[in-house]
């Protein structure tokens, strides 16, 4: 099957979506697109600078995987329940001065924290591979993981009140501390959950949003690779051609890996129930670990595996190559298609029950199509532990200032809003 079939079948699943649901919005074409548009671009395009074609059975792979979980989801129907702009009213739900208060207080631990770190050593010290992601460690990074739960609300506001600029500070600083972790995909993920919700809940985002989030997300790249060599003098030695290699080795080498699905065999010694676990036993896992324990079903790494002919690797896999039963018989992929129709229709009662809730904002919703759908070209991210804190912090968090969480018998959900510029 060529990339051309792949393509208009992908396409024509949209659309019949689209069709059925009346709203081009849904887990399916949030699924389906990034896949499209990687395999689009390797095939068509970065083929010709050396990287590795995904094959006909790549493809067919994938297809099978959005068939089954385009099925898993045509048992619920999506209700237009949305307005053009439903963030107005849900803002007054919230107190969102005291939630800026709260995120501005988080985001001073972890300047006094890079400040303090960067008197002992200096600026370079945070680049290197031992201390990659040294903000990210300890209370500090689990407070920091809440700035998923909070700016994207909080810029909300700041669209609907533009002459309030401390807002669009806060959103900044926040985005700000999260790119210097140096690791590339928190500041990403931050952005999209952000450009997310705002396109979700005035659909005028949608198409202004798209440019500019495709902009962000490659800068964010090519300026942390440029700032880490810069900071390593190393910034005249690299050769423009050098982001673009990496930057496509970044987004599209999860699915170029696919291809060894069908060669050498990738994760054969595991069945499908072994990965699931390796997923679902992700969080309690960090605490299993942190009293001796033996993790429960513990998902491994790969090794690098070259993903082109000049010299770029990549040691991930995406979330359908994942699951799919590599060298498995007739039942193994029986099991991969009953899973992709599960995953289908949790995905749309995830959306269509958070869809109905008119007078919140449901981060959590939005943060599992994030990740379990968005990226789901990019890796295994339910198999990450900063996956399911993000989420039962984008649960727990917003419902606090929103007065549905009371705390030592005090609501923190008196919300007094006001919009200045919609």
């Amino acid at each position: 099957m060529g990339t051309f079939v792949f393509l208009v079948v992908s396409f024509g699943l949209i659309l019949i979506d689209k069709y059925r649901n009346k709203q081009l919005m849904s887990p399916l074409t949030v699924l389906i697109v990034p896949y499209m548009i990687i395999v689009a671009i390797n095939n068509f395009y970065a083929v010709r600078f050396g990287f590795y074609p995904i094959t006909n059975k790549v493809c067919s792979m994938l297809l099978f995987g959005f068939v089954m979980f385009f099925i898993g989801g045509s048992f619920l129907k999506i209700k237009p329940v949305i307005k053009n702009d439903s963030a107005v009213g849900k803002l007054k739900n919230y107190n969102v001065k005291a939630m800026g208060q709260f995120t501005v207080v988080i985001e001073i631990i972890i300047i006094i924290k890079f400040i303090t770190a960067l008197r002992l050593y200096s600026l370079a010290w945070f680049i290197a591979d031992a201390n990659e992601g040294y903000l990210m460690e300890g209370i500090a990074g689990h407070l920091m993981l809440t700035f998923y739960a909070t700016l994207p609300i909080i810029f909300i506001y700041w669209l609907k009140n533009k002459k309030e600029y401390i807002y669009l500070l806060i959103s900044l600083i926040g985005v700000g501390l999260m790119f210097m972790t140096f690791v590339k995909y928190h500041a990403i993920c931050l952005i999209v959950l952000m450009y997310l919700l705002a396109a979700a809940e005035d659909r005028k985002y949608l198409k202004k949003g798209a440019v500019f989030i495709v902009i962000a997300c490659v800068s964010t790249f090519v300026f942390s690779y440029f700032f880490t060599f810069l900071l390593r003098e190393k910034s005249n030695e690299v050769q423009n051609s050098f982001y673009i290699y990496h930057l496509w080795k970044y987004i599209g080498g999860s699915v170029i890996n696919d291809n060894l699905i069908f060669s050498q065999g990738l994760y054969t010694d595991v069945d499908i129930f072994y990965k699931l676990g390796g997923i679902l036993f992700t969080f309690p896992n960090m605490f299993i670990t942190a009293l001796g324990f033996t993790p429960i079903c513990h998902k491994t790494g790969l090794q690098m595996y070259a993903v082109s002919s000049v010299g770029e690797y990549s040691n991930v896999i995406d979330f359908i190559g994942y699951l799919f039963p590599s060298k498995g018989g007739v039942l193994d992929i029986i099991l991969f298609a009953f899973v992709m129709l599960v995953f289908g229709f949790i995905s749309r009662l995830i959306y269509c029950r958070f869809r109905k809730k008119d007078n919140r904002f449901t981060l959590t919703g939005w943060a599992y199509l994030l990740f379990f759908c968005f990226f789901s070209f990019f890796g295994v991210y339910g198999a990450l532990t900063n996956t399911w804190e993000i989420m039962i912090d984008c649960a727990i968090i917003p419902a606090i200032f929103s007065g549905k969480i009371v705390l030592g018998g005090l609501s923190l959900g008196n919300a007094r809003y006001s919009s200045n510029n919609t």
